[in-house]
């Protein structure tokens, strides 16, 4: 595998294509993990070459970014009826990663916040994302609330509010 067919093959789970649905969540995080490691070398590179250290924290930070979005359109066409479902949710970066300071060995703090109750579709959701970072080899932080548990918490807890003030919506509505 190459990693620029980590490209094509969110391309193709984005558009519904039978061949994405042909492929294991083992073959996918092989080439989400080819990609990484390919681009984190190349940023590295890039870095021993004289890119200052702001540039690498940004290119770090896109890389995860394309990286989370990515997993997340393959969670998104392995769930039932995603259509509907998917103007509900919005997957969100907090802390550091959510400033778009992601160091090389931080972890990812990731959010996802949804309107309605908790179905089936927001839990195949959570369990395809959590071990997928994990298998990647991010430490990860991830959170499932509603709109409305959100809005709770950050009236009562401090961290939460702090929180919620630099999350950055990756994808979702």
């Amino acid at each position: 595998m190459a990693a620029s067919d980590f490209r094509i093959w969110v391309k193709e789970a984005a558009q519904g294509d039978k061949s994405f649905h042909a492929r294991s969540r083992e073959d996918c995080v092989a080439v989400a993990k080819e990609f990484a490691q390919e681009e984190r070398a190349r940023i590295q590179k890039k870095h021993q070459a004289g890119e200052s250290g702001a540039n690498v924290i940004r290119m770090l930070s896109d890389l995860a970014d394309e990286l989370v979005i990515g997993i997340f359109t393959f969670a998104m066409a392995n769930i039932p009826r995603p259509g509907k479902f998917a103007s509900k949710i919005a997957l969100c970066a907090h802390g550091g990663y959510g400033n778009q300071q992601l160091n090389p060995y931080s972890d990812l703090d990731l959010g996802l916040v949804y309107e309605g109750r908790v179905g089936r579709q927001i839990k195949a959701l959570s369990d395809y994302l959590t071990p997928f970072f994990w298998d990647l080899g991010y430490e990860n932080s991830f959170v499932v609330r509603t709109v409305k548990e959100a809005v709770e918490l950050s009236q009562f807890e401090f961290k939460v509010y702090t929180s919620y003030l630099s999350v950055r919506c990756l994808t979702g509505n």
